[in-house]
């Protein structure tokens, strides 16, 4: 796909300071101090309030989402004077200094998202395409250093979900990472899973131990799981997460009972799904 945002899904599986739950060792002790798994469909009344492709906002934790900004800063707006032009903020450095995302209208022309940096200097442009769904969630991964991006896009057909590098002062952006998605939650006492596609996903699990930061990480193949089932080289990250009344939730298997917490340069030295950067898109 050309741009980032013509990154399509195809199928249809790392701020803020940590909650207590998140230092917890055992998965199982893990997930029973997690919320339950709601029953519950979606929100679908936030779509269009965060950055994204149909996507659905509310996230929270250590994922950030670019927020919809009302008010626009001082002669912005005449700089895209397109009708329904939508503007999105977000901190990436957290120095309180925010990056904004313009995303312009469908029209007859292929509509661009605008990269601007704090000082609301145009960076980069890129084309966007409308299909599929996309998800755009930043994340602290590395202390001090600024946010990354996880972008989680599908379709009927498959799916495409990576971590990318952001540099907040050009908006160029490395795909580093390629993984796939787990929504845990404890359902009576059990460890229990399910696909984490995007819209189920609530919260990224975390532990802040000796000033760094590390994920929770199931070998590649959890993601599948079960015998017989066809390698997968992705690692698979944990998230909590909520399911649809008809979700199935499988129990745990032995691969995601091994998950282990994991810095972001152990996963990349660990990983086969590490991928070269392209020109910074992926």
């Amino acid at each position: 796909m050309a741009s980032h945002e013509a990154a399509r899904a195809r199928s249809s599986g790392w701020a803020r300071r940590p909650r207590p739950c998140a230092l917890a060792v055992g998965l199982v002790t893990l997930l029973a101090c997690a919320s339950a798994v709601r029953a519950a469909e979606p929100d679908q009344g936030t779509a269009g309030r965060c950055w994204g492709v149909r996507a659905i906002c509310g996230v929270r934790g250590h994922l950030h989402e670019a927020g919809l900004v009302s008010e626009w800063p001082r002669g912005l707006r005449a700089r895209y004077p397109g009708a329904g032009a939508q503007l999105y903020r977000v901190d990436l450095e957290r120095d309180r200094r925010p990056e904004y995302i313009v995303r312009e209208p469908i029209t007859g022309a292929a509509p661009r998202t605008c990269f601007l940096d704090s000082s609301l200097v145009e960076r980069r442009c890129e084309d966007w395409e409308a299909d599929g769904w996309v998800y755009y969630w930043f994340v602290e991964l590395e202390p001090g250093a600024p946010l990354f991006l996880l972008v989680l896009s599908e379709d009927e057909d498959s799916h495409d979900y990576y971590v990318e590098r952001v540099d907040p002062r050009t908006w160029e952006r490395t795909r580093i990472l390629s993984f796939e998605a787990l929504a845990v939650t404890s359902k009576d006492g059990r460890c229990r899973w399910t696909i984490g596609h995007p819209e189920l996903l609530t919260e990224l699990l975390v532990e802040r131990s000796g000033g760094k930061l590390r994920l929770r990480v199931a070998p590649p193949g959890a993601y599948l799981g079960g015998p017989g089932a066809p390698p997968d080289e992705r690692p698979a990250i944990l998230f909590k997460g909520k399911a649809r009344p008809e979700a199935e939730l499988n129990e745990c298997g032995d691969r995601v009972r091994a998950s282990a917490w994991m810095t972001l340069t152990q996963l990349l030295q660990g990983s086969g799904a590490v991928e070269p950067p392209t020109n910074g898109s992926r």
